[in-house]
């Protein structure tokens, strides 16, 4: 029985209005480039976690000229069938129900099934800015962990509050009503990224196998002591008021990627960014594969045409354990999985 049983969308992307009914474990999306498959993809991944893999802009989700956007899929979950539903408008504002009831927190929505996904964008988390690298472990550990989400939440609150404090040049005081809450949160933060970064680089070393040497280095912004980074806070103060925003802290870390000590940004070619790209996805399908009962959703999105036939073979290995399989083709001549079922986009 499938995870995904079906997914309905209405005014998503290119979708005015239709549902899908997912009828096996390996799905396999063929059409035409500029049909939707990655879009169909995306819409699975957003109900899974309430982001996007592709940006991080909700209202570019939503069709164009229209004012929201709504998902709802059939989840089994060891036998038992629940429905999830999603709203989200243009301006911001978010609707989330589980078989009709209405759910509050975030949190609570993502835990009810997983998906990872394999996309050619991946390839920015090594070679672009330092917000995609921060964007990837926000997001894998506020699924493997809940209070992180709950405290990134508070955090980036905090942090807003704290900015239009500086923008209004409304003075100390006024910016320093949020500072305990930054520094507490703050801390927590970067704990919990210097843990996962090493748990990340451990992981993909073993999944890429011997002599590999990559590595994965969490370079914090701001001290991780909360009485230091209230301090660093109120010393920047002056600083911060001239540019209206908080120059120091999570949202400002650093994650660099090495092989062989090399960094990956600066002096990776373009196939070996590639290529750690696909082993970080992969890492991150196993760390998130362990704490998931049910299984995970694999979505792949053209991601092995460049592939040696070594780390091919790895990676569909690797797949054959996802509990459901979405994976794109332009043709039926394309590599597929022995019993999947074909869905014309």
């Amino acid at each position: 029985m499938p995870l995904l049983e079906s997914l309905e969308l209405t005014d998503f992307r290119n979708y005015e209005h239709r549902r899908f009914v997912f009828e096996a474990d390996r799905v396999v999306l063929c059409g035409a480039n500029g049909r939707g498959k990655t879009n169909l993809l995306e819409a699975i991944y957003f109900l899974s976690i309430l982001r996007s893999f592709r940006t991080s802009a909700t209202r570019e989700l939503i069709r164009l000229g229209r004012p929201r956007f709504r998902l709802s899929g059939a989840v089994n979950k060891a036998g038992f069938r629940e429905e999830l539903r999603l709203e989200q408008q243009r301006g911001g504002g978010r609707a989330l129900a589980i078989n009709g009831t209405a759910i509050r927190r975030s949190s609570e929505f993502i835990r009810e099934f997983r998906a990872v996904a394999f996309v050619p964008e991946d390839k920015m988390l090594v070679a672009g800015a330092a917000g995609y690298r921060r964007r990837f472990f926000d997001m894998l550990i506020s699924v493997l962990n809940p209070e992180y989400l709950r405290r990134l939440q508070r955090y980036a609150a905090a942090l807003a509050q704290r900015n239009a404090a500086l923008k209004r040049q409304s003075g100390r005081a006024a910016a320093a009503a949020f500072e305990v809450e930054l520094a507490e949160q703050g801390a927590y933060l970067g704990r919990e990224r210097e843990r996962y970064c090493a748990l990340v680089e451990t992981t993909l070393n073993r999944l890429a196998g011997t002599g590999s040497t990559y590595t994965v280095a969490y370079e914090p912004d701001f001290p991780r002591d909360e009485e230091a980074y209230r301090e660093r806070l109120a010393r920047d103060f002056e600083r911060d008021q001239r540019f209206g925003f908080t120059g120091s802290g999570p949202q400002a870390d650093e994650v660099r990627f090495l092989a062989g000590g090399e960094a990956l940004r600066h002096y990776g070619s373009t196939g070996q960014q590639r290529l750690f790209a696909l082993y970080l996805r992969m890492a991150e399908f196993e760390l998130v594969s362990a704490g998931a009962a049910g299984g995970v959703l694999a979505l792949v999105d053209d991601v092995t045409g460049e592939l040696d036939p070594v780390n091919r073979e790895r990676f569909f290995n690797q797949l054959r354990r996802a509990g459901q399989l979405f994976l794109t083709v332009t043709s039926r001549r394309e590599e597929g999985f022995p019993g999947a079922r074909w869905l014309e986009i």
